[in-house]
């Protein structure tokens, strides 16, 4: 019995001191001034710098070493932060000796949009939209040609995008981002095409990277069956003439292809 009553009331005290203890450390970091301001930034895209994201931190709350950062400020630290539009994910924690810590992953560009007005600005794979940088451009699709509209931090164009209420101008970017994950989505189209060019009625053409010819893809309707086309003539047509033989290839018609020279 004795042995059963000292078992109970191990398990009752011992996690209650646990507790008391984690509250008394967790008080004490509270009250533990920052002793070093660390940013990290994931490998990938070179969008932003530590450094830059630092800056932006010092700026707003002052040099933070030295003081004692309370409860309230990780969070608004964190939404500073993802106020850099390339910045998707933002994680700010201390650690039991004073440290301060970012760590944060960069946007995935998917599409550079060069529109009608040479304003330059990206798609990532979200859908949203990303103003150019001038330090950094990465190697993605580049669409030009008739494309009216221009940046805007509030456009989106992914998955949970209200379609009904983007302009005309939103909905051709769209149109792009759509044929941009297609495309994507399969290794040979991913390195093949090099840049997308929309027309006057708004249809798209691809220009592959070894600039043999331009196809015709018209609009985005029956796109796998488009491309699983143009796929079985490269294996089994252009092979006889060669990949410059034609200037254009149209695949917008079911089940034929037209060649130019």
């Amino acid at each position: 019995m004795i042995r059963k009553i000292v078992h109970i009331a191990l398990c009752i005290v011992l996690p209650a001191c646990a507790l008391l203890l984690a509250g008394s450390a967790m008080e004490n970091n509270r009250k533990t001034p920052c002793t070093r301001f660390e940013v990290a930034v994931e490998d990938g895209h070179a969008f932003v710098k530590p450094g830059e994201i630092r800056d932006a931190v010092v700026q707003q709350f002052d040099s933070l070493q030295g003081q004692v950062i309370g409860r309230g400020m990780l969070p608004r630290i964190r939404q500073l932060v993802l106020t850099n539009p390339y910045i998707e994910r933002a994680a700010v924690y201390r650690t039991i000796d004073g440290g301060l810590h970012i760590r944060v992953s960069q946007r995935e560009p998917l599409i550079r949009i060069i529109n009608g007005n040479n304003q330059s600005f990206y798609i990532d794979h979200s859908g949203q939209l990303l103003p150019a940088n001038r330090s950094y451009t990465p190697r993605v699709v580049v669409a030009t040609g008739h494309i009216g509209a221009g940046y805007s931090p509030n456009t989106q164009l992914g998955p949970t995008a209200d379609t009904l209420s983007l302009s005309d101008g939103e909905q051709r970017l769209r149109g792009l981002y759509l044929l941009a994950k297609h495309l994507d989505q399969d290794p040979f189209w991913r390195a093949f095409i090099d840049q997308v060019y929309v027309t006057r009625k708004g249809e798209f053409e691809l220009l592959p990277k070894n600039g043999a010819h331009t196809i015709e893809l018209g609009s985005l309707d029956q796109l796998d069956e488009k491309l699983d086309k143009l796929m079985f003539f490269y294996r089994n047509g252009i092979g006889q003439v060669g990949w410059n033989y034609y200037s254009r290839i149209n695949i917008k018609f079911n089940k034929q292809i037209v060649c130019s020279k």
